[in-house]
C-alpha cells in the first residue's frame, strides 16, 4: 500500500481521514470525512493488484468480491459507494455504520447483562436474514456472517464485509479456507465446500452468542472447532428451550435439513415464545439498556481499541490482564539485516521450545526486512515452525541511480551525499552503507508503515489475546505491545534504525497504544580485534554516535520520506539506552 494512513492524510482526493475504525484479515477501515462534509468509511484492502507475489492475493480476493456485489441493492446490505485502484492498491468507499452487532453485545455486558435482549435481538437479526437471503436469491452467499459484520445504522441491521463471498453456481474452494471465521463457519466448508444454507448456520451461531455472551462451540483451535462443527452436537443449554428444536434444525449437519431460508429460521424463533423475554437471561441488578452509539461519541467503544478497565474482551471468553505475575504480553519482533535475520531465527527456535507452534500464539509478531533478496530467501528455509513465513519477511528493495535522478535527487539531496548514491551497486543492496541502508528505509516507507500498522493491531487484537492465553496456559501481563528491534550497527541495516524506532512510537501513538520506546538489540561486533574491517569500525561508531545523539534530546528528529509526504517532527528520546556486554 503506497496510500499513508494517518488522521488528516487523504489518499484518495476529497476524502480526509479521521480515525481509524478497525482491521480485519482483509484490510482495515477509517472514517473519513467526503466531498460535500459528510462522513464515510474506507477499506483499504492488504496487497496490492500489481503484485508479483502472494502480497496481492487477498486484493484480487477482495476485487473479484467488489465485481459480485457492485451491482447488489438492499436497504440492508451496506452499500459501496465508490472503487478506487490506484497503483494496484485497492480502496473501497463505504456507508458509515453506527456501529456492529459486537458492540452492541459488548455495551449489554457492561451493563451486566449476559446478552442483547432477545426481541431486540430478533428484530435486528431479521434484519441481516433479510439481507442475507436477497443475496441468496441472487446465487451468492456471503460465507463470513459474524457479530463484527452485522452493523447498525440508525436502528436498523445491515450486512457488510463481502470479501468472501461466493457464486453458488460455481463453487470453488479458493481462498475459502484461509478466510472464513472457524468459530461462525457452517461444517461444509471445512471441506472447502458451500450450500445456500451456509450462511442461515453462521446466523444461528451469531443468534446464540449475542442472546448469552457463549457460542455452542467452545474449541480454541481451528481444528478442534473443525472437528466440533462437523462432529459434535452443539451445546444449548445457555438458551431458552423454546428455541433450542429450532436451532437444531439451523445447525444441522447435512445443509439440506436446515431451514429454507435465514427468513424462515427467524420467524420460527419469533414464533416461539419464552416464559418471559429474556427468559433467566436479566441481569443480577437490571440497569437501564444501553442503546446503540454513534461513531465518535465519548461512550463509543472502538474496534481498534478491544480493551475496557484492564480487561481484554475476547469473542472467545473475557481474559483479565494480570500485571504482577504474569509474562505473556503482545510483542512485535522486528528484525533488520543479516545479523537481525540470524538473531530472529534462533530466537523462533527458542520460543518454539517453550511455546509450541507459533502460529498458534498471535500475540507474537515476526517481521524480517533487508533488501537482500538471498537472505528474504534463506529466511524461509530450515525447521518448520522456526523458518519465517512468506508473510513474515518484507523486502525493503532500491532502485536504479537513473529513478532516483529523475525523480527524487532534489529532494534526497538534503541528507544522501551525491557520491553515495552514484556508488549505489548494480546489486541495488547497501553492501554495509548506512546511507543507503537508510534510503532503503525511506524508499519504502509508506508500504513499510502499513505493515507494521497491521502487525500491532494483529498483536493487540482481544482474539489473539484470548488464544494465546490458551495455547500457552500463560497469564496475560497486559495488553500494551512491546516492541523489540534486532540489528548490527556494523552493517548497512544500521542505518535505518533510528528512523525505525521513532516510526514505531508514531503508530503506537496513532493506534492509541500505550506501549514502551522499542527495546533496540544492537550487536557491535568486535572492535578490539584487529581483522575487523575498517567499514565496520566506521559504522560501528557512526551508529553508536547516532542513537547517543537522539537520546540526548538536545536536537530533535526531523525527516520527509518522499516529497509528497508531510515532514516528521520528533523531539522525543527514540529508545532507552543500555549497555550488555
Amino acid at each position: 500500500m503506497n496510500w499513508l494512513r494517518e488522521p488528516d492524510a487523504e489518499p484518495i482526493p476529497g476524502y480526509r481521514l479521521l480515525c481509524p475504525l478497525g482491521t480485519g484479515g482483509f484490510g482495515e477501515v477509517w472514517k473519513c470525512v467526503a466531498p460535500g462534509n459528510i462522513h464515510k468509511a474506507i477499506k483499504f484492502v492488504y496487497g496490492n493488484l500489481n503484485s508479483l507475489d502472494g502480497d496481492g492475493y487477498r486484493a484480487e480476493q477482495e476485487f473479484k468480491a467488489v465485481q459480485k456485489m457492485k451491482e447488489i441493492r438492499h436497504p440492508f446490505i451496506l452499500s459501496m459507494e465508490r472503487v478506487d485502484i490506484v497503483e494496484g492498491d485497492l480502496a473501497i468507499v463505504m456507508e458509515l455504520a453506527d456501529s456492529s452487532l459486537h458492540d452492541l453485545l459488548q455495551q449489554y455486558q457492561a451493563e451486566g447483562y449476559p446478552g442483547i435482549p432477545r426481541q431486540k435481538l430478533l428484530r435486528y437479526l431479521r434484519d441481516a436474514a433479510d439481507g442475507l437471503d436477497y443475496l441468496n436469491d441472487c446465487g451468492l452467499q456471503h460465507l463470513d456472517v459474524k457479530p463484527r459484520n452485522l452493523f447498525l445504522v440508525g436502528d436498523r441491521v445491515k450486512v457488510a464485509d463481502f470479501g468472501l463471498v461466493k457464486n453458488l453456481d460455481r463453487q470453488s474452494s479458493s481462498g475459502l479456507l484461509a478466510g472464513v471465521t472457524p468459530i461462525y463457519a457452517a461444517p461444509e466448508t471445512f471441506s472447502g465446500k458451500f450450500s445456500r444454507h451456509s450462511d442461515q448456520y453462521s446466523l444461528a451461531i451469531v443468534y446464540i452468542e449475542l442472546l448469552t455472551g457463549k457460542r455452542p462451540f467452545n474449541g480454541k483451535s481451528i481444528r478442534s472447532l473443525a472437528f466440533q462443527h462437523v462432529s459434535e452436537p452443539p451445546d444449548l443449554s445457555e438458551v431458552p428451550p423454546t428455541d433450542r428444536p429450532i436451532l437444531l434444525r439451523a445447525l444441522a449437519k447435512d445443509p439440506e435439513e436446515r431451514f429454507p431460508s435465514c427468513q424462515a429460521m427467524i420467524s420460527a424463533l419469533m414464533q416461539a415464545s419464552p416464559k418471559s423475554d429474556d427468559d433467566g437471561l436479566s441481569p443480577a441488578s437490571p440497569r437501564s439498556q444501553p442503546t446503540p452509539s454513534r461513531k465518535g461519541q465519548s461512550d463509543t467503544k472502538s474496534p481498534v481499541e478491544p480493551h475496557r478497565n484492564g480487561v481484554a474482551l475476547s469473542g472467545l471468553e473475557r481474559t483479565v490482564v494480570n500485571a504482577e505475575t504474569a509474562i505473556l504480553r503482545p510483542t512485535l519482533i522486528v528484525a533488520a539485516g543479516n545479523f537481525g535475520r540470524k538473531a530472529l531465527l534462533d530466537l523462533r527456535y527458542r520460543l518454539l521450545d517453550r511455546l509450541g507452534d507459533l502460529s498458534q500464539v498471535p500475540v507474537f509478531r515476526f517481521l524480517y526486512i533487508d533488501s537482500d533478496p538471498e537472505g528474504l530467501h534463506d529466511s524461509q528455509q530450515g525447521v518448520p515452525g522456526v523458518a519465517l513465513s512468506a508473510s513474515q519477511v518484507f523486502p525493503l528493495p532500491l532502485q536504479p541511480v537513473t529513478n532516483y535522478r529523475r525523480r527524487t535527487l532534489e529532494h534526497l539531496s538534503d541528507w544522501l551525499p551525491r557520491e553515495k548514491l552514484n556508488a549505489l551497486p548494480r546489486s541495488l543492496q547497501p553492501h554495509g552503507s548506512r546511507a543507503l541502508g537508510r534510503l532503503a528505509f525511506h524508499d519504502n516507507y509508506l508500504r513499510l508503515m502499513t505493515r507494521l500498522r497491521r502487525e500491532l493491531q494483529i498483536a493487540t487484537h482481544p482474539e489473539s489475546l484470548a488464544e494465546s492465553v490458551s495455547q500457552t496456559g500463560l497469564l496475560l501481563r497486559d495488553n500494551h505491545p512491546r516492541i523489540i528491534i534486532l540489528a548490527s550497527a556494523c552493517g548497512g541495516s544500521a542505518g535505518m534504525i533510528v528512523d525505525l524506532a521513532y516510526a514505531l512510537n508514531r503508530l503506537c501513538q496513532q493506534l492509541h497504544l500505550k506501549s514502551e520506546k522499542p527495546n533496540l538489540f544492537l550487536f557491535c561486533g568486535a572492535p578490539g580485534d584487529p581483522a575487523t574491517p575498517a567499514e565496520e569500525l566506521a559504522n560501528l561508531y557512526a551508529t553508536l554516535t547516532e542513537v547517543h545523539h537522539y537520546h540526548a534530546g538536545e536536537t530533535g528528529f526531523s525527516a520527509q520520506y518522499g516529497p509528497d509526504c508531510k515532514p516528521v517532527i520528533d523531539a522525543s528520546a527514540p529508545i532507552p539506552v543500555s549497555y550488555t556486554h
